[in-house]
């Protein structure tokens, strides 16, 4: 981990200077009309504007690096795991008040990063939705009628994201003939915390097979076998399936009468 450190370190920096090259572009002066089709003057720029130009140049171009760099910062602070405090700090940021807080690009491209580091370790160790849904303190809520009062919370958010590459994953296995190795469905999981599975997918437009799987409505065995029939319907799961393919058909016709 050191050693990918140093090198993304190292590459940010590079990465910042060239892209602050690329930005700063051709000389100011080079761009200008010649003295003989300037439509003010015919006198060649003069030794104080030649200098003029140069400078702006280079402002433009540090400005650009500087940008950059902070860029390079807030993905380094996302890499090692510093804290929210700490960032705001750093960004000066501690006097503003949250919109704008959340509104300033560098702090939300290390909000972003952190969020993809995270996500990737819970796809790594195989931590299922529910899980992540009590990690990020959703669990308050235990009815699909409330679910309202979180939807456009930022920990609903990153529940999202990550309901998102989790089926992804379960998906591209399927599509590959192999039996998913994760808890697609972990016993216990509220009704709140299954319904908004089943409005992510239908909101994706993930297929009515692949939403079955993801949901559990399968036969138990060592190939998987979609549930049909009364066994689908009186499955104690089916309302989350009929709950995915309303919201999904609803949202189908919408986008029609759009086009």
């Amino acid at each position: 981990m050191r050693l990918i450190q140093a090198l993304s370190i190292t590459l940010a920096i590079l990465l910042v200077r060239s892209i602050a090259a690329s930005v700063a572009g051709p000389s100011i002066i080079s761009t200008l009309p010649s003295q003989n089709t300037s439509p003010f003057s015919s006198r060649p720029i003069v030794l104080d504007q030649r200098r003029s130009l140069r400078v702006y140049k280079t402002v433009d171009g540090n400005s650009a690096e500087r940008g950059l760099w902070s860029y390079a910062k807030a993905l380094w602070w996302a890499e090692t795991g510093a804290s929210d405090g700490y960032v705001r700090k750093a960004l000066k940021l501690t006097n503003l008040d949250e919109a704008a807080v959340k509104s300033n690009k560098y702090y939300a491209y290390y909000v972003d990063k952190t969020e993809w580091y995270k996500i990737i370790k819970w796809l790594q160790k195989d931590v299922s939705t529910f899980q992540v849904w009590k990690t990020l303190n959703l669990d308050k809520i235990t009815e699909s009628s409330q679910l309202h009062s979180v939807r456009n919370t930022d920990a609903f958010r990153v529940y999202s994201r990550y309901v998102k590459h989790f089926n992804n994953a379960v998906i591209s296995k399927l599509d590959n003939g192999y039996q998913p190795d994760r808890v697609l469905v972990e016993r216990g999981a509220s009704d709140a915390e299954m319904s908004a599975r089943a409005l992510i997918m239908a909101n994706a437009g993930i297929k009515d097979d692949y939403a079955q799987v993801l949901l559990g409505l399968t036969t138990q065995g060592r190939f998987i076998k979609l549930l049909k029939g009364a066994e689908l319907t009186g499955h104690r799961d089916f309302q989350f399936f009929k709950l995915f393919v309303e919201t999904k058909t609803a949202a189908g016709k919408r986008a029609a009468k759009k086009g």
